[in-house]
């Protein structure tokens, strides 16, 4: 569990730091921009802990984030029927 939870915040860290920013266009409508940049924000517990800290990023972040950490899960989770399964390498 404390592997799974460590390589879950790992994948988060990581795509925080790789998530490609996008550029800010002043020829493109405000509206559209407005929206695009708008945050939102979640409440995550960190490990070990019952307090709940507010991270904030826009919708574009989270999504890039949700799908590190989906492939992250999926990694480990084939690493270990792997190795349940006697294939190390």
């Amino acid at each position: 569990m404390r592997i799974t939870t460590s390589l879950l915040i790992l994948g988060l860290l990581a795509g925080c730091s790789s998530a490609p920013q996008p550029e800010k266009s002043t020829a493109s409508a405000p509206a559209a921009t407005a929206d695009a940049d708008k945050k939102i924000c979640r409440e995550e517990k960190a490990l070990r802990s019952i307090i709940a800290k507010k991270v904030c990023h826009t919708a574009a972040e989270w999504a890039a984030i949700d799908a590190n950490q989906k492939l992250s899960a999926e990694k480990y989770k084939d690493d270990a029927k792997r190795v349940a399964g006697g294939e190390e390498q």
